[in-house]
Formats: structure tokens, sequence, C-alpha cells
């Protein structure tokens, strides 16, 4: 059936004209009024067979209204079965320079609709392609790419402006929306409770809901006085050595409760819009590893996997409120959720960053820092010396930025200093050179776009390494 659809669709629109024409003009083309009059039941019983035979005939003659009213015929079956039909019909109007057909096409990769693989980039693509056609749904969706990152390419103030210009020209209601919450959260412009107001007002009297809900709201997403990482709970010396444990080697060290916070950011990951406690209770039976996941009164059943250096959860989620979810909790997939297990003095910390995903939205949540503890056992305390290397400091530790490393070789040898994320990727690398037995120092700079969150200071001086944590804040 599937390919019949897509057959009959090829030969119908074996004469497309490439020269536009208005839509005034398609408009009043009686097979198109035919098929849109079937198809939204305007006067008539609703019959999708009929609209079909009218579109595909109205197709035939290079109307792009009845290639889009095509797609949304079969976008509405939610067959996934024809999901190629409306890719189809959606990417021939788009040939003809229709910009509602590269928002369609934007939308179905965007939300993974009808079973298509979900994939953002190419969604933002045919939204920047919409835009450029003058479609301004496209264009709210790529200042919504840039608000959140979906596409890795996060920026406030790009995000601005396009919702500026969507709101004061077009009188866009969700632009209007978004415009409010960047001036009250201070996002991409100096935050500005009037302007925020406003704008969330003009929003709310087109009838958008969330706006309407964020004026009840008393207090924004982004705290007026900054929360700071709560540093004093974490026992993070920097001159401390710890290792990675490798779990396929000792799984053993995994199972126990752990207790500790989780800071959530803001889409930019500068701003922590809250902290809450977190407390992680893991058991590993038979290789299986099983445990609970207690965030306040949010409680998760955590299904996870040892690798050789980290902890993989997988069919784990729950239900949440957040700020933007005012009329009840809403689902979050642990998916691809990762945390790795280090040994630091005399505790075991399990350590990361991840992002959740909203099941409901379909699409990543804020990113969020974790750091949970336990006491470490005797056997797990014993770390072998790191040979060669008699001392390493990272200060100060938490960071903004700035680091002052100081280490003490006991021997001539080749010194390197990396600093690697919690999933082993270098973030920064130093040559030292080769240097002779003695005290050194070195002062090193985070990169201020780096993300919140652990990161592992490496020294190597010949074939020896030792470690410290650090904590960027």
């Amino acid at each position: 059936m599937k390919m019949f659809y897509l057959l009959s669709g090829l030969l119908s629109v074996g004469g497309i004209a490439h020269a536009q024409t208005s839509s005034t003009s398609f408009q009043k083309d009686s097979l198109f009024q035919s098929g849109a009059k079937y198809l939204h039941g305007n006067f008539v019983a609703p019959d999708k067979q009929k609209a079909k035979y009218y579109l595909l005939a109205s197709a035939r003659t290079g109307n792009y209204l009845s290639m889009n009213l095509l797609g949304d015929l079969y976008l509405s079956t939610k067959d996934p079965m024809l999901a190629d039909s409306a890719i189809y019909w959606y990417s021939q109007a788009a040939q003809l320079k229709s910009g509602f057909a590269f928002h369609q096409l934007g939308r179905i990769y965007n939300e993974g609709t009808n079973g298509v693989q979900q994939d953002f980039q190419k969604a933002d693509s045919y939204f920047h392609e919409g835009w450029k056609l003058g479609n301004a749904n496209s264009k709210n969706m790529v200042a919504y790419y840039l608000y959140k990152g979906l596409n890795g390419k996060q920026g406030y103030a790009a995000a601005f402006a396009l919702y500026q210009e969507l709101a004061t020209q077009q009188k866009h209601k969700n632009a209007m929306y978004f415009l409010g919450i960047l001036y009250r959260n201070g996002y991409g412009a100096k935050r500005n409770a009037d302007s925020a107001k406003y704008w969330l007002q003009q929003s709310a009297m087109k009838g958008y809901q969330p706006a309407a809900d964020e004026l009840k709201v008393p207090t924004p997403e982004n705290p007026e006085t900054a929360i700071a990482m709560p540093v004093k709970k974490q026992s993070l010396a920097g001159n401390d050595l710890y290792k990675r444990i490798r779990h396929n080697v000792n799984p053993q060290s995994l199972p126990g409760t752990y207790t500790g916070f989780a800071a959530r950011y803001d889409w930019s990951g500068q701003y922590i819009v809250s902290v809450f406690p977190l407390q992680v209770t893991i058991q590993n039976s038979a290789g299986k590893i099983t445990g609970t996941w207690i965030e306040g009164k949010d409680t998760a059943c955590l299904q996870a996997k040892l690798t050789d250096n980290s902890l993989v959860f997988s069919n784990t989620g729950y239900n949440k409120n957040e700020h933007y979810t005012p009329k009840g909790p809403e689902n979050w997939q642990f998916n691809n959720a990762r945390f790795n297990l280090l040994l630091q003095s005399d505790s075991l910390y399990i350590a990361g960053n991840l992002q959740l995903y909203s099941a409901l939205r379909r699409e990543p949540g804020h990113p969020l820092y974790v750091h949970l503890s336990r006491v470490a056992s005797p056997d797990e305390k014993a770390i072998p010396n790191a040979g060669g290397i008699l001392d390493l400091h990272a200060a100060p530790n938490p960071t903004a930025g700035q680091l002052k490393v100081s280490f003490t070789i006991n021997s001539m040898q080749k010194v390197t200093i990396t600093v690697l994320d919690m999933q082993g990727k270098p973030i920064l690398r130093e040559e030292a050179g080769t240097l002779s037995a003695g005290t050194y120092q070195r002062d090193l700079m985070l990169a201020t776009t780096l993300a919140h969150g652990a990161y592992a200071l490496v020294l190597q001086a010949g074939n020896v390494t030792k470690q410290v944590m650090i904590v960027k804040q």
C-alpha cells in the first residue's frame, strides 16, 4: 500500500511546472477546493479517499497547496507506513518554494512523527529553509532551537533577536511568550520584569496558555539571587589522589547508598536554577544493576549496566514537576545517562553531567550536575602509590576557570598535564616538557564556555600518572 501511494504520487506529479504561481490562484483551483472540502469536512462528511482523489489530480497541475494537503492527509493517519508518503509530498511542495512545506518537514524530524527517526540537525536545516521563504513558524522554531541548543548551537542573544522581530512585527504569540521568558530570566537580554510582564500578557491575550501560566508563577526560573554550588558539602580537596574504578574488575565497589545533591542549570549552562538533595541506592545481584533514585518526593527505579569506567542507566524514568510544567508532573527518561565512580581519600563518589529526556516534549531537559558519595571500605581505599610523582595540587577547587597546578616529581621526566571530562574526553592539554626532579607550578585556564561539573586533572610523568578531581563552577 505504501509503494502504491508513492508511485501514484510520482505519476501524478510528472508534469509539475517549476514556475511559481500565486497561492490565491491555487486556492481557486476547483480540484484543490474539492480536496480541501472533503479533507476538512467543510459542509460535507469528511472523506479522506475522496480528498486524496481530488488533491492528487490538483497536484498533477503543480498546485503546491494540494501537495501540502496531501502531506497533511498522510501525516494525520498516524500510520508509520505512510510517513514516507507525507515526506514525499511535503518535499515536492518544498521544491516549489513552499515555506509551509519546509516547516512541516522540520516538524516531522523535530518530533519523530509517525515513527520517523528524530533528527534535530535535519529539522533545524528545514526550519532555516522555511525561514528564508518567510514562514514565521519556521523562524520561530529556529529561535527555539537557539534558545534550547537542540542542534548544539545554544545562544540566548540570537534567539532573543529573532523572537523580538516575530513578536513586534508579526505579533507571533509563541514568540511573545519566549520574549517574556528571556526578559524575565535575564537570558540574552538584561533582566526586565516590566518588559517580561508586558510580552507575557500580550501572548496570554492571544490565548497562549503557557504565558498565562507563567504570569501566575511568583518567581522566574533563574532566581534573581544567584544560587551557588553547595561546595561545602563536597569533600573534594584538590590534593587528594583518586582513581577511576574499573567496574569489570571491581564490581563489588558499586553497591551501597550514596547521598549528595544535583544542580540543575539553564539551557546555556551558565546559571544554576535549582539545587536539590539526592539519594541513590544501588544493588548488584548476579551482574544485574538495580536501585532507587530519591529526589525529594520524586523516586525512580534504576536499571543500569557496568562498563569499563562508567555506570550507564537504561529503562529508567520518573515523573517530576518543573518550572514550566504547572499543570502536573512530566515524565523524564534517563536516556544514555552516564556517571563515573571515583575514589578519592576515604570516600567513593558517583559524579557526572547528564540531561534527562522529556517523553512529553520529545526533547532533552535542562543539564544537570550530579554529585553523590559514600564512605569507602578499607579495601577500596587501598590505592597504589603513583611512583615518581610525589605530590599534585590544584587550586582553587572548585574553580571558576583559573587553576594553579603544583606538582613534585622525584626524577627527570617528560611531563604532560591534561584535563578530561567524566567520559575521558580531553578538554585541555599542556606539554610541560622534560623536567628535572623538583617542584613546579603551572597556570591553567579552563574555557569560560566549559560546562559546570566534575573533571579529572591528570599529570603524566613518564609512564606514571596521578589525578585529582576538579569542579568547574
